[in-house]
């Protein structure tokens, strides 16, 4: 892939000794996925101290398989849910956009899904979306502005 088709952009946020899935649904959120829930989302406590996200976008239609290539050639490493609802938490400033968290998918309904920030000025919300297709049935591209979130040394 050329460099030129792969945008970035980094984030540092401090993670605080906490405890709930629920309990990291930022305030400002205006939806929040009812799936999103301690049940769902057991919490495995994270080491407090500072995180460093890294955010993936593609100029052109880009399929998960050259995502993971293009993470791992950045040294970056998958984030898990914890990351992703921490990130929604913590940080004040952060891209608008979808932004896409390819944590362990977790059985939603009919499929899997991860978790997914939209974020638009102040608008804000939580709601889980398809990864890929585990079943290898149909090929799931991400288009241009979509955002992945990978983890980096902070």
């Amino acid at each position: 892939m050329d460099p030129s088709e792969i945008r970035s952009a980094t984030y540092r946020f401090e993670v605080p000794a906490i405890a709930t899935a629920e309990g990291l649904v930022n305030p400002k959120s205006k939806w929040v996925d009812s799936f999103i829930n301690n049940q769902n989302f057991p919490f495995r406590k994270l080491e407090p101290g500072k995180k460093l996200v890294e955010f993936l976008d593609f100029t052109r239609k880009t399929d998960w398989k050259e995502v993971l290539v293009v993470a791992k050639s950045f040294g970056l490493k998958i984030p898990t849910y914890e990351d992703a609802l921490c990130f929604n938490a913590y940080s004040p400033d952060c891209p608008g956009g979808f932004l896409i968290f390819p944590h362990e998918q977790v059985e939603y309904l009919f499929d899997d899904r991860v978790i997914c920030l939209c974020r638009y000025g102040e608008f804000r919300l939580v709601q889980m979306t398809q990864l890929f297709d585990p079943k290898g049935i149909k090929k799931i591209t991400f288009n241009p502005g979509t955002r992945l979130a990978f983890l980096g040394s902070p």
